[in-house]
């Protein structure tokens, strides 16, 4: 039996197997509803021909094409069956059980944004599997849109809420990542040229923006997926940020504004990331001394750890399985889910 694990996000499509390499596509859920199935059903036969079972958890039920979480996540589960043919589809809910889907269609909420807690269950089975004595950890997993913050208590998942608004107010889920997010939501004003300008409300550029400016994400030349439609380099993110306080007339924003601004928003968010992790040490007692990092923003991670006085992550979890794409981590968690039963 050959398996693919599938996380379907509003942004990113994130795929993981037994059989093949990870991969993460961008997929712009909100735009494209429709072609999900078909964007699915290609995936599977260009790079997953030989799998027969396909694992599923999404969080695209939020994309503001549907009206509500029921329906997106129906429609979701609609077109992942269209999309896996004949192939087995099992989705992990927030029970902690897999199930066909028709279960989906009969209980949708049960199957919304329970990715979180599937990676949570595979780095507690983990740390077990390590001999971890105390198997006591925080799990912080950041991602291109959001903050997953999770308690891991003698082996277990120790969460506090389960879904998505429980999960904002207890500080267990933080709705910024290292991509999506705009400057306007992590910062009112920014630095330029010795004074904090007001930063204009508008979706002119985001954080993946302050990451290439800072050589902390690659430049993707082919991808568009940006706040303005254009590449994901360096020079494209300088003239995004540079709207965010109208400075666009020529010499209005030099490499070195750019440089000053992308430091002080980084700080922003860095001390954001920090505040929230310390939030949940405190609430739960638990040691900045044992956090597991994971997901994209790894980077940012250990940048509030630094913040709050820890010199480093005591893990990786990219090191633990061995991954080459941190990006699809919770597609290799269902992965050893289902191995391990």
């Amino acid at each position: 039996m050959a398996c693919v694990a599938l996380d379907i996000g509003g942004a990113n499509l994130k795929f993981a197997a037994d059989h093949a390499a990870p991969r993460s596509i961008p997929f712009a859920l909100w735009q494209h509803p429709h072609r999900l199935a078909s964007v699915l059903a290609r995936e599977f036969e260009q790079h997953f021909p030989e799998s027969d079972t396909v694992l599923a958890v999404m969080t695209g039920e939020l994309a503001d094409c549907f009206d509500d979480r029921e329906t997106g996540v129906r429609f979701i589960a609609r077109a992942l069956q269209e999309a896996a043919g004949d192939r087995t589809v099992r989705w992990f809910g927030l029970d902690r059980r897999w199930h066909p889907a028709d279960e989906v269609f009969e209980h949708p909420p049960q199957f919304a944004a329970s990715n979180w807690l599937a990676l949570a269950m595979a780095v507690a089975r983990t740390l077990v599997d390590r001999g971890e004595d105390p198997s006591d950890a925080l799990l912080i997993d950041i991602g291109t849109t959001t903050t997953d913050i999770t308690p891991i208590r003698s082996g277990n998942v120790a969460a506090g809420a389960f879904h998505d608004t429980d999960r904002l107010r207890a500080g267990e889920l933080v709705y910024l990542g290292v991509e999506r997010t705009p400057i306007c939501a992590i910062a009112d004003h920014v630095r330029y040229r010795g004074d904090d300008v007001p930063c204009s409300a508008e979706w002119f550029a985001t954080t993946l923006d302050v990451c290439l400016l800072l050589g902390l994400l690659p430049e993707r030349t082919e991808s568009v997926h940006t706040a303005d439609g254009r590449p994901a380099t360096r020079a494209a993110a300088r003239k995004r940020l540079s709207r965010t306080i109208l400075a666009i007339g020529h010499g209005e924003f030099t490499e070195a504004d750019a440089q000053a601004a992308a430091d002080d928003l980084y700080t922003r968010l860095v001390d954001r990331v920090a505040c929230a992790l310390q939030r949940m040490a405190q609430t739960h007692d638990m040691s900045l001394h044992r956090v597991v990092v994971a997901g994209k923003g790894t980077f940012l991670a250990e940048a509030a750890l630094q913040r709050l006085g820890v010199s480093r992550a005591w893990a990786h979890l990219s090191q633990w399985w061995n991954a080459s794409l941190e990006n699809c981590d919770t597609s290799m968690a269902l992965l050893r889910l289902w191995q391990k039963g």
